[in-house]
């Protein structure tokens, strides 16, 4: 089979991989990785038998995922949706698609042979993107602007490295080999471009329902917490509070607040916008913290009166309950979270927020 034919193929089966691993991750299927990895291998091998002799180098590729993800894990800078093992420890899912992404090093990333410092580059750009739209997904939860950077400085050593390595763990005549030829040239430089442009469609799952009208100018003002779905950027926080201010140009200025450790410790603030990007409902927003970053905010339930409100992420792994006083009455309080169940919501997870006493 043409060379560029294999490469299609390589990159196609990278990219199912990929979002069938992130989305199922998000969804609680993570467990289900190796069976979909040992399918997209096999899918490989029926059209290039040179992946038998690369097992060396998938390995290679899966401890150094198994480390670095781990280690990302273990310094709070990611957190990832968890399967069979137990954090800090990369979980499966990754670890499948780390080994997918070094079955693309003899093919769609065989461009990168010898190229250190475009390795580099591309592990510096290309790792952060990847997360983040892993982020959007609802696979992983990333602090701000510095995590980023960091992971992006890990990717940066980390792909080199196995580019390197390549050679060593690959027998000669399996190893793809450079080409004149400018039409795959051209496609091995534009795949990976491809790869980040593609939208993340999997993030708007239509089945969450959300309220049908929110009147914003009503929804503006303070309000507090009372449970949550645990989230790593949450993480100790007690007294949490979230202020909306409608601004000119239509958007929600906000203001996240909490004490971290206990009621006695100081205020911590996050700022933000807020988009609405449903104008119909004004019921679905992005709000964003940090640049690039931009996060669904569904507005799912809402009482009439605009006292409590319930907000989730389409991916239903985010939730909060939030109302205009510290506190809910237990009986309203079981009730919103037996709705929330009906919408596919594992409610059991979820944490009643320490206010301080009225």
């Amino acid at each position: 089979m043409p060379r560029l034919a294999l490469t299609l193929i390589n990159f196609a089966l990278f990219y199912v991989g990929w979002f069938g691993l992130v989305s199922g991750a998000a969804h609680g299927f993570g467990a289900w990785a190796p069976l979909l990895l040992v399918a997209l291998l096999g899918v490989q091998f029926v059209f290039d038998r040179s992946l038998l002799a690369e097992g060396r180098l998938l390995a290679f590729a899966a401890a150094v995922g198994f480390v670095l993800d781990g280690a990302l894990a273990a310094a709070g800078i990611v957190a990832y949706a968890r399967g069979p093992l137990p954090a800090p420890l990369a979980p499966l899912w990754i670890l499948a698609l780390w080994v997918l992404f070094a079955a693309c090093l003899t093919r769609s990333l065989s461009w990168l042979r010898g190229r250190p410092l475009l390795a580099a580059a591309f592990g510096a750009v290309g790792g952060p993107i990847s997360y983040l739209i892993g982020m959007r997904l609802g696979a992983i939860e990333m602090g701000g602007a510095v995590s980023f950077l960091l992971l992006g400085l890990a990717w940066a050593l980390a792909l080199p490295a196995l580019v390197a390595a390549t050679p060593r763990l690959v027998p000669a005549p399996a190893r793809s080999g450079r080409t004149a030829d400018p039409r795959r040239r051209a496609t091995l430089l534009l795949l990976p471009l491809a790869l980040f442009a593609l939208p993340s469609a999997s993030e708007a799952d239509e089945a969450l329902t959300v309220v049908e009208s929110v009147d914003l100018e009503r929804y503006t003002g303070l309000w507090y917490e009372i449970a949550s779905l645990p989230n790593s950027f949450q993480k100790r926080c007690v007294a949490t509070t979230a202020t909306y201010e409608l601004r000119e140009d239509g958007r929600l200025g906000v203001l996240n607040a909490c004490r971290k450790n206990g009621l006695d410790s100081p205020v911590e603030t996050t700022e933000g916008v807020a988009r609405v990007v449903d104008e119909s409902t004004s019921a679905k927003l992005k709000v964003r913290f940090f640049w690039p970053l931009n996060v669904s905010y569904w507005i799912i339930d809402l009482c009439p009166d605009y006292s409590w409100a319930v907000v989730a992420h389409p991916s239903r792994r985010y939730m909060w309950v939030i109302a205009r006083e510290p506190t809910l009455d237990g009986s309203l309080y079981d009730a919103i979270l037996d709705r929330a169940r009906a919408q596919g919501i594992d409610t059991s997870k979820l944490r009643r927020t320490l206010q301080p006493p009225s």
